[in-house]
């Protein structure tokens, strides 16, 4: 996933590349899954702070944290993706 987004940030940062040219069918079904994916980890934040309440707020949720990040890295190209093919309309 890390080297998706490394090639994600060469691509923008170039100008080229296969993420930076703009695709019609490719922006909403980013931007949906970045919305799921990010909702998934809050369901999963909030399912473990129920059942397993002794690690109540901090224990174990690192990896929850580290995917909603990678979640927001997806809604923010997706939405700079859309953005950048309606203005090439």
């Amino acid at each position: 996933i890390i080297g998706l987004l490394i090639k994600v940030c060469v691509d923008a940062s170039r100008g080229g590349g296969f993420f930076a040219q703009t695709r019609a069918w490719f922006g909403r079904p980013a931007l949906w899954l970045g919305c799921i994916y990010f909702g998934g980890m809050v369901v999963r934040y909030l399912l473990r702070m129920q059942l397993v309440p002794e690690a109540r707020w901090f224990g174990g949720t690192i990896p929850i944290v580290f995917h909603c990040v990678l979640a927001s890295f997806i809604i923010i190209f997706a939405r700079a993706y859309l953005a950048r093919s309606a203005s090439c309309k």
